[in-house]
């Protein structure tokens, strides 16, 4: 497997070194009683286990305040990471042009990364 590296700050590490974790969610109704913090923390013990990773990365989709995509009362999923020890990388922004439901285009969104160090 070929090894490229991500520079964050002149800091390289190698992208074999992370394990990107895709969106994991919960329905509505099971928000709040602890269910997504025991889902990350057990997916954390099993990459851990593998011995391979020194980091988690995950991204969410950068919008606006005033988005009318967002729902009333929107509470970013940025304080639930937070909590869990990621850490928000602003410098780290990569353009992901995709298809929104209920559009015809596809256009180009930015994704923040955040990491956890893996101990």
């Amino acid at each position: 497997m070929r090894c490229f590296a991500l520079y964050l700050k002149k800091n390289p590490f190698p992208i074999d070194s992370i394990f990107y974790l895709g969106e994991i969610l919960l329905i509505k109704e099971y928000r709040g009683k602890g269910i997504g913090f025991k889902m990350y923390t057990m997916f954390e013990e099993l990459v851990m286990q593998n011995n391979q990773y020194e980091k988690i990365a995950i991204a969410q989709v950068h919008r606006d305040e005033n988005d009318p995509r967002k729902p009333d009362n929107y509470d970013s999923i940025q304080k639930f990471w937070e909590r869990l020890g990621y850490i928000e990388n602003p410098e780290m922004i990569v353009q992901a042009p995709y298809k929104e439901i209920g559009s015809t285009e596809i256009v180009p969104h930015s994704l923040i990364f955040s990491f956890k160090e893996l101990k």
